[in-house]
């Protein structure tokens, strides 16, 4: 149940942001949007931002079809995904603002999906120097 729930979280929130590439793109008009970021963000062209939006929702999507797959790297591109919605949600606060509370629901499970990762390699690494120490 709980992998479900991570699934659905992971899927949406990055589906959510496709809503900012879309709006910053000016593919459509999304009246419930303001655009207003807490500093301006002239000097970053709409493009860019767009892509920044289109690049997070990727790397959640993209964590959700691996955390489908039931491989272990998911975490590995959850991390980065959610470090750069943090830092999306944190320039257009206005409008971004709930984003931060799937953040933070999505920190523990990444934070342990990447904690797994590295103690499985470390454990076959020092499996790996067991075996080969016993062998000589």
């Amino acid at each position: 149940m709980a992998k479900i729930a991570l699934l659905l979280l992971l899927a949406l929130h990055g589906l959510l942001h496709l809503i900012g590439a879309v709006r910053c793109w000016g593919l459509a008009s999304v009246s419930q949007l303001s655009g207003r970021s807490l500093w301006p963000m002239g000097w970053l062209a709409p493009w860019l931002q767009g892509t920044a939006w289109a690049l997070a929702a990727g790397l959640l999507l993209a964590a959700a079809v691996l955390l489908v797959a039931q491989l272990r790297v998911w975490a590995w591109l959850a991390a980065p995904g959610l470090l750069l919605s943090l830092l999306l949600v944190l320039a257009y606060w206005p409008d971004a603002k709930w984003g931060m509370l799937a953040n933070a629901l999505l920190l523990v499970p990444v934070a342990a999906g990447l904690a797994e990762v590295y103690m499985e390699r470390k454990t076959e690494q020092a499996a790996r120097l067991l075996l080969a120490d016993a062998r000589s």
